[in-house]
């Protein structure tokens, strides 16, 4: 089989064909691309960054300025960092970088109009009626990659010539534009891959039937699926009768697409920039549109610059966490000063290595007629301390965060399926449904981000991993004691067994809802009788019901979408049962009695009730709680939100590797503590952390709701010596350490001979 895959691939590399089953005449594909398709590619090295960026950057984006003319407007609030666009042509700029020594990155180094599709190279020829088209520039072929790996040998030529700092191919780039739904790439040549593509991954067309639930006769017969050929038989609220395998098996394919020519053109660039790393900047959520498939891109690139939307930057920090891929964030102003020290102070304290400024607040440029608005020069102490070399280990490759002994699972193909039912509430307008209104009313994005904020509001530093991992063994490799299944809806039977045997070994298994009632190409698990039947439900001592709905009983649209410009808990179901702390969300679940090692108890105390279970030396818990509402910022300092957070702690108990713990005045939420360690030094890092809805071209909504106040933080752990690296106040052992406290700042301790008590 394998052979046969190997001779087809090989014969649509090689050839121009014509399809006969389109009009297309299919192109030459690149091999590497091609290959990599089929059968994935070696993860892209870690490059270490250049001595240019050896701590935190702000890049200042050069629009509306100058940095060769506007240097000392930048000095003076101590800004000596900024982006060159391309590279052709710009030899005046990279000799005065060598003169001032200041760092620059390089965009649009590949180009723009083929990673970035704009209206020149075919963008608004493109339909947004869901239809199926080709990419107006196909990533795969020979003809676009030889293109983009011209255009970086022209650019990369004369970028090198300066005091380079990173490589970024393109900005925002897309398999359409951002992650809105349009379905590309349908032309003649990634069909035929994509019929390959298929082969290798099911080996016979009698799997595949099986699977779609079709008849095809061999796999050159087979075309893509839309979303909108499966949605009319989505639009009922039984999981039972759900198949998105044509669809899903379509969109991961286009995710190996873009995934795999990301990957060619890095080291492509890596091999013309050595020691520079190489990827990508303007990245966007998780979405099953666009390519953002987190699990895959993190391979394919060297560093990124994403926006923090959908808790992209906890998954990077997760995924990187070994290597320290350097992550940036981009820094919209807003004018308000805390709000704006606050954002800075945040990604410094998670670990990134620096940050993107656009220059413009509310059309004001930052420096503009040999001025500097007033916003900006508020914030010169903040940028130059968070740029100061005292505070440059947080960024250094040998710095390691120290998550707690908590795992959470990314399952892309849960992504894919939630997506499928946020997109219900528009029934035939889905097309319409933006990548900005998907930001906004993603459930798997805002489910990701709520269980974030909800740990970390008790103290927990989570790590996330990949389904990929988890198949692999991580959880048996690594010392992780609980596993997080936050909205799983669709996942693999390997990694359900994984699951099963981490339990079964002594440990700790925690789902919200809908946990694995798909499996991983988003067919409906069922029992012999045709009822949903999760493929953990007997890990989690439960039973299911289909037939009272889910949420109000009439839909399984959690967000809906088509109120996105109300305020996001009124987006929610209304009419929803609830029990305090949050939403109930299968209606028809119940524990299962009958199941194996089903002593039932419920560890939390009402009025809230979760589903617990012990299975020999291991336990679960299964909320059938949904909790988005805890991604609002009121939510979460509530009543209710208390109480969730009171229930989560008697549930999940001690996790933590180092415990502190803060008290003030004002409530514990919305206060995070991170731990780093590099060499014999251990660091806590103190912030605040509220939600921030973020947005791809201002600063988003954030609100911090905390001021400042005299904090207490008490160690459950002892040392020899403690100091606070920006005030250089120190602290004698074993006593409360007593320090006021600014949430839009970082308070940062450094500790010597840390030990567990």
């Amino acid at each position: 089989m394998l052979a046969e895959i190997q001779r087809r691939l090989i014969f649509i590399i090689c050839l121009v064909m014509l399809v006969p089953t389109t009009a297309l005449v299919a192109e030459e594909l690149d091999p590497q691309v091609a290959t990599s398709v089929i059968e994935g590619f070696t993860p892209i090295e870690t490059v270490n960054r250049p001595a240019t960026w050896n701590r935190f950057r702000i890049f200042v984006w050069q629009f509306h300025t100058d940095a060769t003319k506007d240097h000392k407007l930048y000095e003076q609030v101590g800004l000596n960092a900024f982006h060159l666009d391309r590279g052709e042509g710009k030899q005046s700029i990279t000799r005065w970088s060598n003169e001032h020594k200041w760092p620059y990155y390089v965009d649009h180094a590949a180009g723009k109009g083929v990673l970035h599709l704009t209206n020149a190279t075919g963008l608004s020829n493109l339909k947004t009626d869901g239809s199926l088209q080709p990419r107006p520039q196909s990533l795969i072929t020979a003809k676009s990659i030889d293109s983009l790996c011209r255009t970086l040998d022209v650019n990369l030529a004369v970028a090198n010539q300066g005091q380079i700092a990173a490589v970024a191919l393109d900005d925002e780039i897309s398999l359409a534009s951002f992650n809105n739904p349009v379905e590309v790439d349908a032309s003649a040549e990634s069909i035929n891959l994509f019929q390959t593509w298929l082969e290798s991954k099911y080996g016979s067309i009698s799997k595949l039937n099986r699977q779609w639930n079709s008849d095809w006769k061999h796999f050159s017969e087979i075309q893509p699926t839309s979303f909108e050929t499966i949605r009319p038989s989505l639009e009922t609220t039984a999981f039972a009768d759900w198949n998105l395998s044509p669809w899903i098996d379509w969109r991961t394919y286009m995710d190996d697409q873009f995934s795999s020519a990301i990957a060619r053109l890095v080291r492509h660039g890596s091999e013309r920039s050595a020691g520079v790393p190489v990827g990508i900047v303007g990245g966007q959520q998780p979405s099953p549109f666009g390519g953002y498939d987190y699990s895959k891109i993190t391979n394919a690139v060297q560093w990124i610059e994403s926006y923090d939307i959908g808790g992209t930057n906890e998954l990077l920090t997760s995924f990187w966490s070994e290597s320290r891929k350097p992550i940036v964030q981009t820094f919209f102003a807003t004018g308000d000063i805390a709000t704006d020290q606050w954002m800075l102070w945040y990604y410094l304290a998670h670990g990134n290595a620096g940050a993107i400024a656009w220059p413009d607040i509310k059309g004001r440029p930052w420096f503009g007629a040999g001025s500097i608005h007033p916003a900006v020069k508020a914030l010169q102490s903040t940028f130059r301390e968070v740029q100061a070399p005292k505070l440059a280990f947080l960024t250094d490759p040998k710095t390691r965060r120290i998550h707690d002994r908590v795992a959470m699972v990314y399952s892309h193909e849960s992504v894919q399926a939630s997506w499928a039912a946020d997109a219900l509430v528009h029934g035939k307008t889905w097309p319409r449904r933006s990548s900005s209104l998907d930001n906004a009313c993603s459930s798997a994005g805002k489910n990701r981000v709520a269980w974030n904020k909800l740990l970390e509001d008790l103290g927990i530093q989570a790590q996330w991993i990949r389904v990929d991992d988890l198949e692999n063994g991580m959880l048996d490799r690594s010392d992780f004691d609980v596993v997080v299944l936050p909205r799983t809806m669709a996942i693999s039977d390997a990694a359900c067994n994984r699951i099963q045997a981490f339990v079964d070994g002594g440990g700790f298994a925690i789902a919200d809802y809908w946990t694995a009632i798909l499996d991983s190409h988003g067919k409906a698990r069922v029992d012999p009788k045709g009822r949903l039947h999760g493929k953990l439900d007997h890990l989690f001592g439960i039973q299911r019901d289909e037939s009272r709905g889910y949420f109000d009983g009439h839909t399984v649209s959690e967000i809906n979408g088509e109120k996105y410009n109300q305020p996001f808990l009124e987006r929610l179901p209304a009419d929803a049962e609830k029990q305090a702390g949050g939403m109930i969300v299968e209606r028809g679940t119940s524990a299962n009695i009958n199941s194996p090692h089903a002593d039932l108890d419920n560890p939390t105390k009402p009025p809230i009730t979760f589903y617990a279970k012990q299975r020999g030396r291991g336990r679960t818990l299964y909320m059938n709680l949904s909790l988005l509402a805890y991604f609002d910022n009121t939510y979460r300092i509530s009543s209710e939100g208390d109480q969730l957070r009171k229930a989560m702690a008697n549930a999940i108990g001690n996790r933590l590797r180092i415990k502190a713990t803060l008290q003030s005045s004002e409530s514990a939420a919305m206060a995070e503590i991170l731990h780093w360690r590099r060499g014999d030094e251990d660091y806590l890092v103190i912030i605040g952390n509220p939600s921030r809805q973020a947005s791809v071209n201002d600063a988003g909504s954030t609100k911090l709701v905390f001021r400042p106040q005299r904090v207490t933080l008490k160690p459950h752990f002892s040392y020899t010596r403690a100091i606070d690296i920006r005030s250089g106040n120190e602290y004698d052992p074993g006593q409360p350490i007593l320090f006021d406290w600014h949430p839009e700042s970082a308070t940062v301790l450094r500790f010597t001979g840390m030990q567990s008590r």
